[in-house]
């Protein structure tokens, strides 16, 4: 079954397997068979060595027609980077266009750096240099905002090594207008490497169907961005809302989400298996881990799982692994899998 922590279970997270050995150094310890009927115990322990890498592309209608949502948008950006406050991530963000003529590229800033990172100094005006340029830019009649993303990731163009989440946020008052119809653009996205970091895109846009109005913005539906939305597990949010502060400082949250594999030494009893997350430091702790199906099963998961801070965990297929979700790591966490061998 399919489960995402509580604080964003609306947005359609998904949970499927990935492999990536780039996370850190894993080691398994087992106990030897005695006896015919004695089954055999394992722990393995990942130690996490390198942080989370993320990277979240604002991807921003760019028509003059936009000029009150660009205002409307500058004066919340802080909401963004307070998603990353205090986080232990290795995060970018960026700035891209929907326009066709662009072909998928991002903002440089004044300095001509495209890329707004956790050292620099004042990030509120660095992402205001970047969407002043794309509102001086000149805009197509139409929005190719899924043709956009695609072109910069069949590039190459992602700014950590692949293995960084990477989650891209439409904001527009049109739909998309690319010229692939749905299913290419879906089998498009499904085609990276599910051993490479996890794409999301997620959909500010036009209420699907009708549209939306409010006394900022008039929006078409914006079906296309929505279908991608859900398809990608991202989040969908009407672009006529009284304001972004939650959108934006949910999409940076959604982003430092985790999910990696844990690959046993053998098959496991799928009853046997227990996952235990430590965090190092000052203020160390353990994290509470639930399995899929118990987490489906509760009946209150915000008092379960306070502010995120816990692990859901699937056995995948054949019982020689497990796929880990929840909030982002600190190097030198640790994460402990207990398990018996499958006879």
């Amino acid at each position: 079954m399919t489960r995402c922590w509580w604080f964003l279970l609306s947005a359609g997270c998904t949970l499927s397997p990935v492999v990536d050995d780039s996370i850190g150094e894993t080691g398994s310890t087992g106990a030897t068979d005695t006896g015919a009927d004695l089954q055999t115990e394992f722990t393995s322990t990942t130690v996490f060595e390198a942080p989370h890498r993320a990277e979240l592309v604002m991807v921003l209608d760019n028509r003059a027609a936009q000029d009150t949502l660009e205002w409307h948008l500058n004066s919340q950006w802080e909401h963004l980077f307070d998603g990353f406050d205090e986080a232990q991530v290795d995060w970018h963000v960026g700035v891209m266009n929907t326009d066709p003529l662009e072909g998928g590229r991002l903002v440089e800033g004044a300095d001509q750096v495209r890329w707004i990172t956790a050292t620099d100094a004042d990030h509120l005006t660095e992402m205001s240099d970047r969407v002043e340029e794309l509102y001086f830019s000149d805009a197509a009649d139409h929005d190719f905002g899924l043709e956009n993303i695609l072109v910069w990731l069949e590039s190459g163009n992602r700014g950590h090594e692949p293995s960084a989440e990477t989650h891209f946020v439409v904001v527009s008052s049109r739909d998309d207008a690319s010229d692939d119809d749905l299913a290419t653009l879906k089998a498009r996205f499904d085609a990276f490497p599910s051993d490479e970091g996890r794409i999301r895109v997620s959909a500010v846009v036009g209420d699907v169907e009708t549209g939306c109005s409010s006394e900022l913005i008039s929006a078409n539906s914006g079906d296309r961005y929505t279908a991608i939305a859900d398809h990608l597990g991202g989040m969908v949010r009407s672009v006529c809302m009284p304001n972004f502060r939650n959108t934006l400082f949910t999409a940076a949250k959604m982003v430092q989400q985790i999910r990696f594999p844990v690959v046993l030494e053998v098959a496991a009893v799928p009853e046997s298996v227990t996952v235990t997350f430590r965090q190092q430091g000052d203020e160390a702790m353990t994290l509470p881990t639930f399995s899929a199906d118990e987490w489906a099963a509760l009946e209150d998961a915000e008092t379960a799982c306070p502010e995120g801070q816990c692990y859901v965990w699937t056995l995948n297929e054949g019982a020689m692994s497990l796929t880990v979700e929840g909030p982002a790591y600190a190097v030198g966490d640790e994460l402990q899998v207990d398990y018996t061998r499958a006879l």
